[in-house]
């Protein structure tokens, strides 16, 4: 059973009804325009293995309901709308998840989630595509457990955001060919020595004060690519 919808130019909430709908194998109400927080009722959908809520008008906070959905292995997708407030440690019961985990932005659509990021986000190792949190107002250290997310191929964006320390555990993620973003944040610390040897198509993106006392990585984009 699917719960198909996407392109539907739907408005108004989603309906809390979707919660009784347990045998849903999948959830897309993307790009619609839908609004209102998302209901705590969906995290019954435990049997879903793809989720995605991207490019609408949602607000308020994710459901931390949304941890028990533990078949959730090809993708969760909520970025492009106005979700705010901390990202639930509960994400971490994911660890089938092996595509895409995005909360991010893109053209003029943003969450602001904010806090810390739950260092049990480490506990997705199988994801192989992309994470991606960029252009939010989440702060503190980069978890070090992210360095377990070693076989992403795709992109790691933490870019615009308010973090303050990167871990040299990044260097574990090898494997990335389009680019680890990290730019417009407020980290310090030296280059992981993993990702300088990275052959990025995009370059690894770092604050400018990385290149101020000599390249530090092998390549590196003049400028951000969103």
């Amino acid at each position: 059973t699917e719960i198909a919808h996407k392109e539907q130019d739907y408005t108004g909430t989603i309906p809390t009804e979707f919660g009784l709908l347990t045998a849903a194998t999948s959830l897309d109400l993307g790009s619609n325009t839908l609004t209102g927080t998302m209901p705590t009722e969906l995290g019954l959908l435990t049997a879903t293995s793809s989720f995605s809520v991207e490019y609408n008008s949602l607000s308020g906070t994710l459901p931390t309901e949304l941890g028990k959905a533990v078949e959730m292995s090809a993708g969760f997708l909520a970025c492009r709308n106005s979700l705010s407030g901390s990202v639930p440690t509960q994400l971490g019961n994911w660890v089938q998840l092996t595509q895409s985990f995005q909360l991010s932005y893109w053209q003029g659509l943003s969450n602001l989630f904010s806090s810390t990021l739950p260092t049990e986000l480490g506990r997705l190792s199988k994801l192989t595509a992309s994470f991606m949190v960029q252009q939010n107002k989440v702060s503190g250290a980069i978890p070090t457990q992210l360095g377990n997310l070693n076989l992403m191929q795709r992109q790691l964006r933490l870019d615009m955001n308010e973090f303050s320390a990167l871990p040299s555990e990044l260097g574990r993620l090898t494997g990335i060919t389009y680019g680890m973003q990290l730019y417009s944040n407020d980290v310090c610390g030296d280059v992981p020595t993993g990702a300088s040897r990275q052959r990025l198509a995009r370059g690894l993106l770092l604050p400018l004060r990385f290149f101020a006392a000599g390249p530090h990585v092998a390549s590196h984009s003049a400028s951000p690519a969103h």
